[in-house]
């Protein structure tokens, strides 16, 4: 027994695209609205990573020079469904120096002849290193000659 039938009430034609603007750690990614669709799910590698009425989604915390297959599904309110995937990259790494010192104090120090060393405290030091293969990398800090009051 065969069973034909028309859908009537759903647009199922119109294209599914699927869009993202990559950085080297994130993405923005986004889809077409489709007026059938009631909620999306979006899927990065098989994982679900978003389910929702939106059709964007703000990805964080990736890695970068690395292709994440997407898949988005657009589901109806009667359980019908369309989907399209899309693989995308993210970006290089990047090296950054974010917060450097301003200065840096040290206790006063009485010198009297056996008393040669002073201890000092300095500021956090910020670097943000996204690279995927870090080839490793060393911070050189130069000072000036201590003066006197």
């Amino acid at each position: 027994m065969n069973n034909n039938g028309i859908v009537s009430g759903s647009d199922f034609s119109s294209p599914f695209s699927l869009n993202a603007a990559m950085t080297d750690i994130d993405g923005d990614i986004s889809w077409n609205k489709q007026n059938w669709a009631s909620k999306y799910v979006l899927k990065r590698d098989n994982a679900t990573v978003y389910e929702g009425e939106e059709h964007d989604f703000k990805e964080q915390y990736l890695e970068s020079e690395t292709e994440y297959a997407y898949s988005v599904y657009g589901l109806s309110k009667f359980g019908e469904s369309l989907s399209t995937s899309k693989t995308f990259s993210t970006g290089l790494g990047d090296l950054e120096l974010l917060s450097v010192p301003t200065s840096i104090s040290f206790n006063d120090t009485i010198l009297d002849g056996t008393n040669k060393v002073s201890k000092g405290n300095i500021e956090p030091i910020y670097i943000k290193d996204s690279r995927k293969i870090s080839e490793g990398w060393r911070l050189m800090i130069s000072s000036s000659p201590l003066t006197s009051k």
